[in-house]
């Protein structure tokens, strides 16, 4: 909505494309003995982006960038050059590859590709209903084209999420799943007409990240074997096969195996880290059984041995053991034999997040994963809350920040488990205290997409005095957050006690334009009933008003009631 945001949006692009495209790696790379820049091998760098570094991938945009310019350049490299400004640079490269991709459909309006290539596009900017209009148009000239069925796969998976994210909890679980199930439909139409091993094996992973997500377990196991089959030598496929033996099956042995197989690939951090983590976690359940018998202390001092050789920093180690609940038990036993203390204070990862903050963190992503399954998934995070017990018991921060600025109260309060967010207030978390960007506890619950979890949450906070008058950097506060989220129960309290619908953030947008936004046509009559005025203000669009930030977001039955409330305009 900001000026500053939307100038930013547009200017990026352009600027980026004022870079210097002078003589890199890739470009000498990528010369055959005629000195033309080798296409093929290009491509096979696009269709295997997981083997090269960023750095590499860039200049290897930026060499087909220069040869694109060139007017020799074809059809074919201009697709190329576009794909590679999407894949590579996402939302950075629009501008760009928007540019050649007129250049084709100018010649050739029918052309597939270029249509799928405009498609991903117009995704990545946020128009779902033009991404949709170039993919069908690209199905319709090629029904079983796999580049086709592999972006509508992809298209489906990205408004999967969108609408899995919306303020409507009911919404998301509905629709969301849908999405997904016509995104593994086109996935897997896609594995049976792609006659390229590396590109199927990218497309077979697809299809697992959505059957693990789903609790597919045995379906995803089965497709990424198939995809290692298609591409043996990919380690990456391999680590992220490790990650889902250990992570999601509880497999250690075979996710070890896995994990070093990608070690002599690669020889990854991760892969060396999914090596330890295996070792560290069978030390960790025979120092379980050794408690109770002590004649097993010196085999479990020897696996402690072996865990430490393969890892030997156990700060670390523990934090790495934080990260999800089938590690958590190592985390536990860590605690348990004195290899971790709390006293330690606020011992940090490399992102910057307390071992206690990335059991809270971890949790709660747990949770969202589930979310759009089923309600009772807090059994599957037992390990996780009972290493959470643990480190509150044994003294960690409780106000310590996490490396996404809330603080840990707040960060309690986005999993939408009340129990947790209880046991954080027991254990001394400050509810006043806001976090990095200044967002409190307060505006956490507000933004909750759940209502009344948001609500009872935001009870307990304002019984201990919270004020709602405090805004965070931007210059929000909770009723804009609630008015936002659509909690009309939150907001009722809220102007019950006193907040103000006329106060504007730093954009000069009121409660009203943020619900307004968001097409809630309850929180905005709420706000109508408290006095909120519709008055336009100076945007980078020009004067806008509720009325059209209503508009704008396709809430047409919300604009017309706002129209009829204007009172004035600039």
């Amino acid at each position: 909505m900001s000026r500053s945001a939307a100038f930013r949006r547009r200017a990026l692009p352009w600027l980026f494309c004022l870079l210097p495209l002078g003589a890199s790696a890739a470009d000498e790379l990528l010369r055959e003995d005629s000195g033309r820049l080798s296409l093929d091998f290009a491509e096979q760098m696009l269709n295997d982006r997981s083997r090269y570094g960023y750095r590499k991938l860039q200049e290897l945009a930026m060499a087909l960038d220069k040869a694109s310019r060139e007017s020799s350049a074809d059809e074919r490299l201009l697709l190329l050059t576009a794909r590679a400004q999407l894949a590579i640079f996402g939302s950075r490269g629009q501008h760009r590859a928007t540019q050649l991709l007129d250049q084709v459909l100018q010649k050739n309006p029918r052309h597939p590709y270029a249509l799928v290539l405009r498609g991903t596009s117009e995704a990545l900017d946020n128009c779902p209903p033009c991404a949709r209009r170039s993919l069908d148009e690209a199905q319709r000239l090629a029904p079983e084209e796999p580049e086709v069925l592999e972006a509508l796969g992809h298209f489906n998976v990205r408004e999967g999420w969108r609408i899995r994210s919306a303020a409507n909890a009911a919404r998301r679980e509905d629709k969301g799943q849908d999405y997904y199930g016509k995104a593994l439909e086109f996935f897997e139409r896609a594995v049976k007409v792609q006659p390229s091993p590396v590109r199927r094996a990218g497309i077979l992973a697809n299809v697992f990240e959505i059957q693990s997500y789903r609790k597919h377990y045995g379906q995803a196991d089965l497709t990424m074997r198939k995809a290692i089959q298609a591409m043996p030598d990919s380690p990456d496929l391999r680590e992220r096969y490790a990650n889902f033996l250990i992570y999601r099956r509880g497999d250690w042995v075979n996710g070890a195996l896995q994990a070093r197989e990608a070690l002599l690939q690669r020889g990854s951090d991760q892969a060396k880290i999914t090596e330890a983590l295996a070792l560290y976690m069978l030390w960790s359940k025979s120092y379980e059984s050794a408690r109770n018998q002590p004649g097993k202390a010196e085999d479990t001092a020897r696996q402690l041995d072996a865990a430490r050789k393969a890892w030997p920093d156990t700060d670390e180690i523990f934090l790495y053991a934080t990260s999800a609940e089938s590690t958590a038990p190592i985390a536990r036993a860590m605690l348990q034999a004195g290899l971790y203390t709390s006293a330690k204070g606020d011992y940090r990862d490399k992102d910057g997040d307390t071992p206690l903050g990335n059991a809270i963190l971890n949790y709660g992503r747990g949770l969202a994963g589930d979310e759009a399954r089923e309600e009772d998934d807090k059994k599957d995070f037992t390990a996780l809350l009972a290493l959470i017990d643990q480190l509150l018991a044994d003294g960690a921060n409780p106000n310590a920040h996490t490396s996404q600025g809330d603080t840990l109260l707040g960060a309690a309060v986005r999993t939408g488990d009340s129990a947790l967010f209880q046991r954080l207030l027991k254990a001394g978390a400050n509810p006043h205290q806001p976090g990095r960007l200044g967002v409190t506890p307060l505006m956490a619950a507000a933004s909750l997409p759940d209502a009344e979890k948001g609500r009872l949450m935001a009870a307990q906070l304002l019984e201990r005095g919270v004020d709602i008058h405090f805004y965070d950097r931007p210059k929000r506060n909770a009723l804009m957050y609630a008015a936002g989220s659509g909690n009309t129960g939150l907001m009722a309290e809220l102007l019950k006690r006193g907040a103000r619908p006329a106060e504007k953030d730093e954009d000069g947008n009121t409660a009203l334009d943020w619900a307004a936004s968001a097409g809630h046509t309850k929180a905005a009559e709420l706000l109508l009933a408290a006095g909120a005025e519709v008055t336009a203000h100076e945007t980078a669009c020009g004067n806008s008003d509720s009325a059209d930030y209503a508009r704008s977001g396709g809430h047409e039955d919300l604009a017309r009631l706002l129209r009829s409330k204007r009172k004035s305009s600039l």
